[in-house]
């Protein structure tokens, strides 16, 4: 039995739509370990036999140490250092499987056949790319809507006499959800500085995890602020004012799309029901006259 191609082509969306709901739980279950072994919960560490398993599997194949995957992956909100890999070997896999998928599904194997397995497998490589890509385009726009209110509150916070260390704990206290992805990021930064981390590798790893030039510049600016000293609100009132007025021009810029968007609609449905508005009488006119002429030189050849 042969599937037809639009078939195939709900498998491959289902499975990678399955694969990515397995590689959100995998995220959330090392989120949680990692959050245990800070804790010092030891009862509660669980094997994760099939996480290891796949991290092994993607180290030992090529690009698993690429280093635009793991910015991808980084920019995606996915920080765990063996991300890379998990994300190599579920794609093999998945890639794997379509391949075979097609195979089983055709009654005998063809050149033809063979085309379309590998044009599969190729498809659902890419899928796990684009999947990846439009993440990390969508996890950016709530960082770059985030980023704004999180320097208005840091600021308040810091016009109060607290330091810049102790600001950005009170915050990311305080934050959970006004802006939750930048939350995040400061939790980890938090912990690499209970951990002991130097303060500029924990300010470099926070900028690598905001994952946008706006996080770099905010990263940049505090470490620069807390290491050499100096006044740092009048650079984040000036930041903030950045960071309005890109939103502003993004809005404007959003704003400009959906007008020529709705102008394209608007001629899509509304021209053709003009020009047939407009179009209709002469159109009848001109096949009223073509009908009298008919019958009148049908009569003129009948009296002949």
């Amino acid at each position: 039995m042969m599937l037809s191609l639009p078939t195939m082509m709900v498998v491959l969306a289902a499975a990678a739509a399955s694969t990515l709901v397995g590689w959100q739980q995998f995220h959330r279950h090392l989120s949680l370990v990692r959050l245990q072994i800070v804790l010092g919960v030891e009862g509660e560490r669980r094997s994760l036999g099939l996480a290891h398993a796949l991290q092994w599997v993607g180290s030992r194949i090529p690009g698993g140490n690429d280093e635009s995957l793991q910015s991808a992956l980084t920019r995606a909100g996915y920080f765990q250092p063996s991300a890379a890999h998990v994300f190599v070997a579920l794609r093999l896999a998945c890639m794997g499987a379509a391949f075979c998928a097609v195979l089983l599904y055709t009654s005998s194997i063809e050149a033809a056949t063979l085309i379309l397995a590998a044009f599969s497998a190729f498809l659902s490589s890419r899928l796990f790319v684009i999947l990846i890509k439009l993440k990390a385009e969508r996890r950016e726009l709530h960082l770059r809507r985030e980023l704004p209110p999180f320097v208005d509150i840091l600021m308040m916070v810091i016009n109060s006499g607290v330091s810049i260390d102790q600001s950005l704990r009170y915050v990311t206290g305080m934050l959970g959800d006004t802006a939750p992805l930048v939350t995040v990021v400061l939790k980890r930064y938090v912990a690499d500085i209970d951990s002991g981390m130097p303060f500029e590798t924990a300010f470099e790893r926070m900028g690598q995890r905001l994952g946008i030039n706006e996080g770099y510049d905010l990263a940049n600016l505090i470490k620069q602020s807390l290491l050499q000293g100096g006044e740092i609100m009048a650079s984040l009132e000036s930041f903030g004012a950045e960071l309005a007025d890109k939103r502003i021009a993004a809005a404007r810029e959003q704003i400009g799309r959906k007008s020529v968007l709705l102008t394209l609609v608007m001629l899509a449905f509304f021209m053709p029901v003009l020009m047939i508005a407009l179009g209709a009488p002469a159109v009848s006119h001109i096949m009223q006259t073509l009908k009298t002429v008919k019958h009148e030189l049908h009569t003129r050849g009948t009296h002949r």
